[in-house]
């Protein structure tokens, strides 16, 4: 039970940063937070990969937590293990894991071939929403 709280809180306190950030208007100061923002993820990167390590068996609700954090790092195998955890969460019956597990795949195509599978992944434009390239037919890079 101790591991489930220590791993949602850092899940919450991940959210709580980049809602933060995208609140904020003044250029100069969003830059400081994305700094700060750097710096939390390494750490909670790092302690979740210690979990996972250590954990083999963790709830499905930790396995979301944690996918959610290895999707906010820069390596592409962390993608792919977000991906995964994000699958046997949805598999194990926490079906919010299910877009997870999409943006996880869309995130490593876009890294990989520069096209997404599902649509998740966007830029923000002048306020708009411009959706990233995608193709459906492409094949889940995770088979």
């Amino acid at each position: 039970m101790q591991i489930y709280k220590t791993v949602k809180k850092i899940f919450e306190e991940d959210q709580l940063d980049r809602r933060i950030i995208r609140k904020q208007t003044l250029a100069s100061k969003k830059t400081s937070l994305i700094e700060k923002l750097k710096k939390h993820d390494y750490q909670r990167l790092s302690f979740i990969k210690k979990i996972l390590q250590n954990y083999p068996h963790l709830s499905k609700k930790i396995l979301f937590y944690a996918g959610i954090i290895l999707q906010h790092s820069k390596n592409l195998e962390d993608y792919r293990l977000a991906a995964k955890l994000a699958q046997k969460s949805y598999k194990l019956g926490y079906r919010p894991a299910k877009k997870l597990y999409q943006a996880a795949v869309d995130r490593l195509l876009l890294k990989t071939i520069g096209k997404q599978k599902y649509g998740t992944h966007f830029k923000e434009i002048e306020g708009k929403r411009i959706f990233l390239p995608s193709d459906k037919k492409l094949v889940n890079p995770l088979l």
